[in-house]
């Protein structure tokens, strides 16, 4: 026998959050293994952190289609935003004639 469950939009919420905590925190945790351990060692945990993030939304497939997008949206947020801070920090750079001058 099964059963289907209510899709609702705080249910859809809360997987949003999950994905940009799970993300935040799988960052959180590598950078910190980085200040204890040393940058060498810290660097081969950036990609774990990656591959953390990518196994939690494959792991998903037993969520409904809009948790499983939730989810996946969520855990792409962090990273989206961050690529969008650099970027207008670039162009501000790239733009001002003063950044360079000494």
């Amino acid at each position: 026998m099964t059963t289907t469950t209510s899709v609702n939009w705080p249910r859809t919420f809360g997987w949003f959050a999950t994905g940009v905590g799970a993300t935040l925190t799988a960052s959180f945790v590598a950078g910190a293994i980085g200040q204890l351990f040393g940058v060498g060692f810290g660097t081969l945990f950036q990609p774990l952190a990656v591959i953390g993030t990518i196994a939690l939304v494959l792991g998903s497939r037993p969520l409904p289609r809009r948790y499983r997008i939730a989810l996946a949206a969520g855990a792409a947020t962090p990273v989206v935003v961050a690529a969008a801070i650099i970027g207008a920090f670039l162009i501000s750079l790239a733009t001002d004639p003063n950044a360079f001058t000494f």
